[in-house]
């Protein structure tokens, strides 16, 4: 509990970064003014509650189903009017007012409630129950009528809003959800018997508002946006009267059963899944689980030596797991020494190659489909996209292999475990990364039982990041989210998410955690993230799992590769409209034509373009594969024919992760290369690059 007062206690910096972006952001759209972006054709409704004029009901997503709610305004002879005016957003107004604070979801909130209290003051109705279709009824409404009497009687007439209930509540457990704001000490404050004055509080599911109210609020929206759910903006209008009920008559709906898991799938990975004696054949790919995470180092060496991809690194890695783990010794059969494993691996590589997989020796798994034995067949058979036959035998099998055990038990170098938690990641398309912000990071034993109930997970690392680090992983980890804006709008909407994610006091005392994590479904994962969320107590701002496969590949490229986590946290925010053409160029280029992206790789000058060093007038790639013969049309140029200059082989810089990083998904030279490079070249324009590279 003290734990999570403090964390509480440090969201009042979230706040404070929210209203300074918020202040920021108002004054750029001043002269842009949402109120002409109002739709009030409605028409007048009688409410049959004594004291409202009218009541309506802001449809927030199409096609929702407001039934119940209807039901339940019928059986007390109330009648409603559905506002729904902005199921279709224009893309002007998305682009202008949306960010990662405020979704079109949210902009369709703001806009029906401003365009019901223009229309209301346009038709002179003076008192609206407004309720969203979120909304359910605890007790009759017609007990407002009494209230707002009293209200009216006490005040003289000058109050603005009257919330129909006493808090917004948790839609899962119906507990009260109360801002914690440093500013506002207290959020309500007894006024009347039955009736609170509240200062500041979440949720616009159902409220009364006046005349003088709904001017109050429009004349605020003439002169500012600023960029918060309009339940936030409410409280900060100046000299808006709001005032609450103590025991709620309609709030947001909400239920009190406990929450039951949609799916089963963890829990029957626990289950007898194959019977004993049974043989049969399989994707290796199944065989690749977070206990057998060694067949990923075999998968590794077996790829780079099918590929002919000459490097010293898949050698060592395949070394130095077996050293570390077992110390190159194996009694069935008898294997003594590196050279025994790494002359055994190779001719099973050449026999599975001319052969195919020998079904007269299957590999042993047991009843949960664990691998007994075989990884070596495992990891080339994954190599070579075939498939092995598998036979059941009862037993635990062998020993657990996960990457925790490597780290921990026989301390295998990050740099190896980051390596082999990547390929595992294009593998498996089951697999996403989950990023535990600050936030969260002191409650990160409770977030691996929560992850490990509905899922696995593989791999995690902790990333430190600076300031412009944490905006990069913003953008990295949401790469195809439409807020995440360009280098046209210099990334307003992303360093606003930045801030909320990284407050500096969190992030200079607390990293990133990052799960590679294995979920059979996308909708678990959401069951997942949600429980984080709830135990975080901080919001969307506590954890952040993507929802696709390809976003995992990209994601990984970057977290499991010191180099990208360097380049993060060194990167200038600066234009470079030449390079960002470029990019997309190259990316048109990789989708549009048969080739590897990983056996390609950017060179020289974009390298310094990346890091917002400068711009650049070409876009030169280094390649193992054949270009196809229209490549420069895509404005890209081969930088082969001067390897030379480099100190480092081909193969070395495009397979070996020391030696490259990762923007966009797509690999760059690393900067050290470069400036090697650049410095035994020695010609004048090196020496001006070596000089913004030193100054990085």
């Amino acid at each position: 509990m003290e734990d999570r007062e403090a964390l509480n206690t440090k969201s009042k910096y979230k706040v404070i970064l929210t209203c300074i972006w918020s202040l920021l952001f108002s004054t750029s759209f001043c002269a842009q003014n949402i109120l002409n972006h109002l739709d009030f054709s409605c028409y007048q409704v009688a409410s049959h509650i004594p004291g409202i004029d009218a009541v309506f009901v802001i449809q927030l997503e199409e096609n929702e189903k407001l039934s119940a709610l209807h039901e339940e305004l019928q059986q007390h002879d109330v009648q409603v009017f559905d506002y729904n005016k902005f199921q279709k957003i224009p893309e002007i107004v998305l682009t202008s007012y949306c960010s990662s604070i405020v979704s079109p979801f949210l902009l369709t909130e703001i806009l029906s409630h401003l365009s019901i209290y223009q229309y209301c003051l346009n038709q002179g109705i003076n008192r609206v129950l407004i309720l969203e279709s979120h909304a359910s009824l605890m007790k009759d409404p017609r007990e407002l009528s009494q209230l707002l009497t009293t209200l009216n009687e006490k005040t003289r007439g000058y109050w603005d809003v009257l919330y129909t209930d006493s808090d917004f509540h948790h839609p899962q457990t119906g507990l009260p959800i109360v801002p914690n704001l440093h500013y506002i000490p207290k959020n309500k404050k007894a006024f009347l018997p039955g009736i609170s004055k509240v200062f500041c509080r979440y949720g616009a599911a159902s409220f009364v508002i006046s005349k003088s109210g709904m001017k109050k609020v429009l004349q605020y929206f003439q002169t500012r946006w600023d960029n918060l759910p309009f339940d936030q903006i409410l409280f900060r209008i100046p000299r808006l009267y709001i005032y609450g009920v103590d025991t709620d008559i309609i709030t947001n709906r909400y239920s009190t059963k406990p929450s039951e898991n949609v799916h089963l799938e963890k829990l029957k990975k626990k289950e007898k899944l194959y019977q004993t004696g049974n043989e049969f054949w399989i994707d290796p790919v199944h065989l690749l689980t977070h206990d057998r995470f060694d067949a990923a180092a075999k998968y590794i060496y077996a790829k780079y030596q099918l590929k002919h991809y000459r490097t010293q690194w898949h050698v060592d890695l395949y070394k130095k797991h077996l050293e570390n783990w077992i110390s190159f010794y194996n009694t069935e059969p008898l294997k003594i020494g590196f050279p025994a494993f790494l002359s055994a691996f190779n001719t099973l590589i050449k026999s599975l190659q001319n052969k195919r997989f020998d079904p007269t020796y299957p590999i042993d798994i047991n009843n949960l489909g664990l691998a007994c034995n075989g990884s070596h067949r495992i990891g080339t058979c994954l190599a070579m996209q075939i498939p092995v036959k598998v036979r059941v035998e009862s037993g635990e099998g062998s020993p657990s292999m996960t990457a925790s055990a490597f780290r921990n038990l026989y301390s295998l170098e990050e740099k190896y475990l980051d390596h082999m938690a990547y390929e595992y990641a294009k593998l498996k398309d089951n697999t996403v990364i989950v990023s535990l912000f600050p936030a969260g990071y002191q409650f990160r034993k409770e977030v691996e039982n929560i992850l490990n109930k509905y899922g696995t997970v593989v791999h995690d690392k902790d990333i430190w990041l600076t300031e412009s680090g944490c905006l990069e992983y913003i953008r990295l980890v949401y790469n195809g989210e439409w807020w995440t804006g360009s280098y046209l709008d210099n990334f307003q909407h992303s360093k606003a998410k930045a801030a909320l994610c990284f407050p500096r006091d969190l992030r200079e005392n607390s990293p990133v955690k990052v799960y590679l994590y294995e979920c059979e479904t996308e909708a678990i994962a959401r069951v997942a993230k949600e429980a984080v969320r709830t135990l975080c107590n901080y919001g969307n701002e506590s954890v952040h799992i993507n929802n696709n496969h390809n976003q995992t590949k990209i994601i990984a490229a970057s977290v499991f590769n010191e180099n990208s986590i360097a380049f993060m946290n060194k990167k200038k925010l600066n234009i470079h409209p030449q390079f960002h053409q470029y990019m997309k160029n190259l990316h048109a280029f990789i989708g549009e034509n048969p080739i590897d992206p990983e056996e390609i790789c950017i060179d020289t000058g974009c390298v310094l373009a990346a890091y917002g060093l400068r711009d650049t007038k070409d876009i030169d790639v280094i390649h193992k594969c054949p270009l196809p013969s229209t490549y420069q049309s895509y404005n890209v140029d081969s930088h082969n024919p001067h390897l030379h200059h480099h100190s480092k082989p081909l193969d070395e810089i495009l397979f070996n992760p020391e030696n490259h990083f990762y923007y966009q998904g797509i690999k760059f030279v690393s900067i050290d290369l470069v400036r090697k490079m650049k410095w035994d070249r020695h010609s004048e324009k090196d020496l001006v690059d070596i000089e913004l590279i030193d100054a990085l």
